[in-house]
This record gives structure tokens, sequence and C-alpha cells, in this order.
């Protein structure tokens, strides 16, 4: 469904935030969550604006969440070109 590119939400200085993007930074989310969203034909080059500057979903996540999570989110990416 189309639901899945839903990019009108907020976060702290972040607008225009994917579904994916609100997923990959819940660190209570499953990174299965995740992995079904990138299967199903989400928007990972989406950019949100970060305080008026566009940015991609990874270049965020970088300063926000655990290394570890970020690597498996990478590799997910990698994996669901």
């Amino acid at each position: 469904p189309d639901s899945v590119n839903y990019h009108g939400g907020y976060l702290r200085c972040r607008n225009s935030v994917s579904v994916l993007h609100a997923a990959c930074l819940n660190h209570n989310l499953s990174l299965d969550i995740i992995k079904l969203l990138l299967m199903n034909g989400v928007n990972k080059e989406h950019k949100i604006s970060l305080d008026g500057e566009q940015i991609y979903i990874l270049d965020d996540l970088k300063e926000n969440i655990s290394n570890y999570r970020l690597n498996k989110i990478k590799k997910l990416f990698e994996l669901c070109s």
C-alpha cells in the first residue's frame, strides 16, 4: 500500500519523516519491521528536513542510534537494493 511511503511525520527538529525513518529510530521495533518495509517497496532514498536541511535517513541515524543497530540497518538497505 501507498502508506509505506507516507512522509508526513514530525520528530524533534525534523519534518517530512517517513515510516521507515521512524522505524529505524525506534530501538523498540525489531529489525524485522524495517526489513518488511524495505521488502515492500518503501522509499529508502527519501530525504527528511532536519533544521531546514535535506538529509538522507542513514545520515541522520549516525548520530541518533547505536552503531550496532546502524550497521544492521545499513546491511538491510544493501540487501534490499
